[in-house]
């Protein structure tokens, strides 16, 4: 029932993909397998409603749940090397289905994500376009800043393109416009808890960042055609650093 409904959802939302297909009679075997484990700590009236209550489980709590199953009653003791607490819930949009999502595909941190291919996460998750490309972007933000980033989203920076964009901004024939990438410089040096020369340095980092440059270059795309088809140029949107290189004829 839960594999038919699950079905219809993802034909409604046009996100049918085979290896959904696939993971339905996964948890047609998982279900049965692991219900004596749960079942002894309900009623039998409780049991039929457990069975069916399992199935809806993402793989991967399934896989967390057997692994500590196992290690309790086994003694099976885990790595002695301390590991990273979860970090992909701290992006913006991570909803529990995305988020379980990511997991089903291997995607388990932040880093794992920030370096991820584009067009690959794109197949695998079957996400929107433009949400695989700012998950990408905020989790390279993240990468580099780590918690204390989330701050900079009440100032406008999300993710790592706008942060390299203060590169162009600071190095601007515009007066008025390096007065403010530098004001901006000392607010996110504030908020960040560093100092000004680590932010400058942070900015260019992120400006000659190739997965940067290659989020930067695809975001820009759309705007690019629009400008073409209207033989305008559109001076707000901000130009990519390889663009930049070759308007230089470098």
């Amino acid at each position: 029932m839960w594999g038919l409904y699950d079905i219809l959802r993802r034909c409604e939302t046009i996100d049918l993909s085979p290896i959904s297909l696939q993971y339905i009679w996964l948890r047609l075997l998982l279900a049965p397998a692991l219900a004596p484990l749960i079942g002894g700590a309900f009623t039998d009236t409780l049991k039929p409603l457990l069975g069916f209550a399992i199935g809806t489980f993402p793989i991967v709590a399934l896989q967390d749940f057997i692994k500590r199953q196992a290690k309790d009653r086994f003694n099976l003791a885990g790595s002695a090397e301390p590991t990273e607490g979860p970090t992909l819930n701290q992006l913006e949009g991570m909803t529990d289905g995305m988020l379980a999502r990511l997991l089903n595909e291997g995607y388990e941190s932040v880093q794992q994500l920030a370096h991820a291919d584009p067009f690959k996460l794109l197949l695998k998750t079957n996400l929107d376009w433009k949400t695989v490309l700012d998950l990408i972007d905020q989790a390279i933000l993240f990468d580099y800043t780590g918690p204390s980033g989330v701050s900079l989203r009440t100032i406008g920076i999300r993710g790592s393109i706008e942060l390299a964009t203060m590169q162009q901004d600071l190095h601007s024939d515009d007066v008025a416009l390096v007065a403010d990438a530098k004001k901006l410089v000392t607010v996110v040096a504030t908020k960040l808890g560093q100092d000004e020369a680590g932010v400058r340095n942070l900015v260019k980092n992120a400006f000659e960042d190739v997965q940067v440059n290659l989020l930067w270059d695809l975001w820009g795309d759309e705007e690019v055609k629009k400008d073409h088809a209207t033989d305008e140029p559109n001076p707000a949107v901000s130009s990519p650093p390889a663009m930049l290189r070759a308007q230089a004829g470098e």
